[in-house]
C-alpha cells in the first residue's frame, strides 16, 4: 500500500522539481499547505517562463532589426506561424516584450525573479498602455518598488487594476496634466450605442456614455421604474427589477421614435 507521500508523487500534486514531498497525511492541514505551496511555485515558474519567452523574443527581434529593419508589424507576421498564434496575438506578444524592455524594466526583472506573476503583469501592461515612459516609471516605483517586491505582486488582478488606474491618474495629473485632459477628450469622442445580437430572440443594447450622461439616464430610469413598480403592484403584474428596467427603457425608445 503506498504511503501518503507516494500517493502525492504518483498523482503529480507535488512534482519532484518543486522539492521533496512532505511526509504527512493527505487529510492534514500540513498536506493542504504543502499543495498550496506547490501551486505558488507553479505560478512563480510560469512567471519565469514568460520572462524567458520575452527574452527570446527580444533577442530574435534584435536580429530581425539588424537584418530587415525595425517594423514590429512585419516581425509579427513572421512570428505568428512559428508560435502558432494569430497575427494579433503575436503582435501583442512582441509589443509587450518591447514595453517590458523599454518602459517597465522593474516588472521585467520581477517576472524573471518570479516575485510578480503573469496575471498581475497582464494588468500592469494593459493599464499603462499609452502612458509615457515617465509615467510608467513612476507607476513602477509606486506599485512595484525598486526591486519588484512592492504591493502590486500581492494584489488580485481586479484590485491591482483599480490601484494602477488610481496611480496613473494621480501621476499624470502631477507630471502631465495636459495628457489627462487630452485622454478625457478622446474618451468622450468614443461615446457610442451598439446592438449586440443574443440568442433565442434577444438582443443586447450597449452604450458608452460620459459619466454625466450615464448618471442622468440612470436617475431618470430609476424614477420611472419606481412609479411603474407601484403600478405593477396595483395591477398584480409580476416581473423582476431587471425586467422592469428593460421594459421601461424600451418604452422610452418607442416614445422618442414617436416624437421624432
Amino acid at each position: 500500500m503506498p504511503t501518503s507521500t507516494d500517493a502525492r508523487d504518483a498523482s503529480g500534486f507535488l512534482p519532484s522539481r518543486f522539492g521533496p514531498a512532505v511526509g504527512v497525511s493527505l487529510f492534514s492541514g500540513q498536506a493542504q499547505n504543502a499543495h498550496l505551496d506547490a501551486l505558488e511555485r507553479v505560478q512563480a515558474a510560469r512567471a519565469r517562463a514568460y520572462a524567458g519567452e520575452v527574452e527570446v523574443v527580444l533577442d530574435w527581434f534584435t536580429l530581425v532589426v539588424a537584418d530587415q529593419g525595425s517594423d514590429p508589424d512585419l516581425a509579427a507576421v513572421e512570428l505568428s506561424p512559428v508560435l502558432r498564434l494569430g497575427q494579433g496575438r503575436a503582435s501583442s506578444l512582441l509589443g509587450d516584450a518591447l514595453r517590458l524592455r523599454d518602459e517597465l524594466p522593474v516588472l521585467r526583472a520581477a517576472l524573471t525573479a518570479g516575485v510578480v506573476w503573469c496575471p498581475q503583469a497582464v494588468v500592469l501592461l494593459a493599464e499603462t498602455a499609452g502612458c509615457s515612459p515617465a509615467v510608467c516609471a513612476a507607476v513602477e516605483v509606486r506599485l512595484l518598488g525598486p526591486d519588484g517586491t512592492g504591493p502590486a505582486g500581492a494584489l488580485c488582478p481586479a484590485d491591482l487594476k483599480r490601484a494602477v488606474r488610481r496611480a496613473v491618474l494621480a501621476i499624470e495629473a502631477e507630471l502631465e496634466p495636459q495628457v489627462t485632459a487630452d485622454r478625457e477628450r478622446r474618451a468622450r469622442d468614443k461615446r457610442d450605442v451598439r446592438m449586440v445580437p443574443g440568442r433565442d430572440g434577444m438582443v443586447g443594447l450597449w452604450a458608452l456614455l460620459t459619466t454625466e450622461q450615464a448618471l442622468g439616464h440612470a436617475r431618470d430610469l430609476d424614477v420611472l421604474c419606481r412609479q411603474v413598480a407601484l403600478d405593477d403592484l396595483a395591477a398584480g403584474i409580476a416581473r423582476t427589477a431587471g425586467q422592469r428596467r428593460a421594459d421601461v427603457r424600451a418604452c422610452q425608445m418607442v416614445c422618442v421614435r414617436t416624437l421624432v
